[in-house]
């Protein structure tokens, strides 16, 4: 009897502990959660490469000029302000001209294709002098420097024996355009505008000049289209041409323009010459007119920068040395 309780009581132990595991089944969340795979996700084609354009860069900017201000304006684009630059035209003149010949003095040196050191009927390396002209120096090659943009002709007192054998109290500077017939073809010009802009020594006997002369080393004409003559006053500019006259003989026109003193700054000066007429003008304004069509030169003509000393007065305390004549640029022009 005991051991049917027992089974019974088994038995019913084990049925109990079904049911309760059933139960638990149907009400419990299940402890391990499995979802079904996600779906395939959508193909993503592959991008097509495609050229990016770079961020633009911002053009380097030039500042303007604006003329007679001393400084630049506001900035503009470079596209904007890099076009050619204009002709190069005689001061005061709009059109009608050919720039023929040129030196801006650029370099570190002369320019030896367009320019002797002496006059061109001598040989340059052993210096000449102006015979004849009561003049006390000897022009040497030494006392000619190219620098900052600008030729100077330097004047100063030495002892120096010249070719000639005689002995002069002062050495300085010049050149010519550089024909004539020691020194080959060179440039030489017949009508047109001369122009240089020039800053002169003060003091008495110095003598700078700009001026024109026959390429074949003849004498007269001559044209002085800048010259002091050696006087004191430095506000003095003399204006000169020289001429054959049809007797025989040669004789001179000179006229002087008082101005600025034309030592203290830059000036400008220049002369017109037709076959007609020879035309001066300093900064621009026409200070001479000279029209006797016998007396206008007729023959190709070179460009020459003197500084010369005149025995008389000759220098004195009013002269500091070295002295010196600078030429900024100089430009010719035909029609």
């Amino acid at each position: 009897m005991k051991k049917a309780s027992f089974g019974i009581s088994v038995a019913v132990y084990a049925l109990l502990t079904i049911l309760v595991i059933a139960v638990l089944a149907l009400t419990l969340p299940p402890l391990v959660h499995v979802t079904a795979p996600p779906p395939p996700l959508a193909k993503v084609p592959t991008p097509t490469a495609t050229a990016i354009p770079p961020t633009p860069t911002p053009l380097p900017t030039i500042a303007a000029f604006v003329p007679g201000s001393g400084a630049p304006a506001a900035a503009a684009p470079a596209e904007a302000t890099a076009r050619p630059p204009a002709a190069l035209l005689p001061v005061g003149r709009t059109t009608g001209w050919n720039l023929v010949f040129q030196d801006e003095f650029a370099g570190a040196a002369l320019d030896r294709g367009k320019w002797t050191t002496c006059y061109p009927w001598f040989e340059p390396a052993k210096g000449c002098t102006s015979v004849g002209n009561d003049e006390l120096q000897w022009y040497l090659p030494r006392q000619v420097q190219v620098a900052n943009g600008q030729l100077d002709l330097s004047v100063q007192p030495q002892r120096y024996k010249g070719t000639d054998g005689q002995t002069y109290d002062y050495v300085s500077g010049m050149v010519a355009s550089g024909a004539g017939p020691a020194t080959g073809p060179g440039f030489a010009f017949q009508y047109g505008y001369a122009e240089a802009r020039l800053k002169i020594p003060a003091g008495s006997g110095v003598c700078p000049a700009f001026w024109l002369n026959p390429a074949n080393g003849s004498w007269p004409p001559e044209v002085d289209i800048a010259e002091r003559v050696g006087n004191p006053d430095s506000n003095k500019i003399e204006m000169i041409v020289h001429y054959l006259l049809p007797q025989g003989g040669h004789d001179f026109n000179s006229t002087h323009f008082t101005g600025p003193d034309f030592s203290a700054d830059w000036h400008v000066f220049g002369i017109e010459w037709t076959p007609n007429s020879l035309v001066w003008y300093i900064d621009g304004v026409e200070r001479k007119r000279f029209t006797p069509v016998d007396r206008i030169p007729h023959t190709p003509m070179v460009i020459l920068f003197t500084l010369a000393i005149r025995g008389d007065p000759g220098p004195d305390e009013t002269v500091t040395f070295p002295a010196t004549l600078a030429v900024d640029y100089v430009r010719v022009w035909q029609h």
